[in-house]
């Protein structure tokens, strides 16, 4: 058993206890891989490139994704934004005044998507029609957003029941090494990213 007891994270990066998470590696490897698929060559990023390792998962799994097709990466239009809502607004602004702005943008996060389809907008464009955003993690706000933004769902409810099946599992006297279990995510197709023509 941990040292710390009968304790069970969900998605966390420590090791010494029982963690319930998802693969944010192939969470947005499976977004880019869409993006892809829908014909799209030149895809932003908008998340965090350096620091926590959890976020460069993503990060990480967009280049993945970018080099299983032929991608070359375009630094012009990857942006590490910390997190931050302003910062993620001034960089989608970056990226569409690049000079070779990208015909989809992948969010490292719902909100980022969702501020980066405001900044679009504020720029006189169209999404999903000039620009395809998707996000991670399937907020509320996701699918009321204007367009509804297509994403990754990140299993929350499924992961906090396994969390206390772990947990009783624990409690019941088991001292086995700590146990990382690993749910799967599935993509949700909205209109962000389903554009009207086929020509992109």
């Amino acid at each position: 058993m941990s040292p710390l007891g009968s304790l069970v994270g969900i998605d966390t990066i420590h090791r010494d206890i029982d963690n319930i998470c998802y693969d944010r590696f192939e969470a947005a490897e499976k977004a880019v891989s869409y993006l892809i698929e829908k014909g799209h060559r030149r895809i932003g990023y908008l998340g965090s490139c350096s620091g926590d390792i959890r976020k460069e998962k993503r990060y990480r799994g967009y280049l993945s994704a970018l080099n299983e097709a032929g991608i070359e990466e375009d630094l012009s239009i990857v942006k590490d934004t910390k997190w931050s809502r302003k910062q993620c607004y001034k960089s989608t602004l970056e990226i569409l005044d690049s000079g070779d702005p990208p015909t989809a943008i992948f969010a490292a996060s719902d909100l980022m998507g969702l501020v980066a389809i405001n900044a679009i907008y504020e720029k006189g464009l169209s999404v999903p029609d000039d620009i395809a955003v998707i996000g991670v993690s399937n907020i509320e706000m996701a699918k009321y957003s204007n367009p509804p933004l297509s994403t990754i769902d990140v299993p929350k409810k499924e992961m906090g029941v396994a969390a206390a099946e772990q947990l009783l599992y624990r409690l019941k006297g088991s001292d086995s090494p700590p146990r990382t279990i690993i749910l799967p995510t599935n993509l949700i197709v909205r209109e962000s990213t389903e554009k009207k023509s086929s020509k992109i």
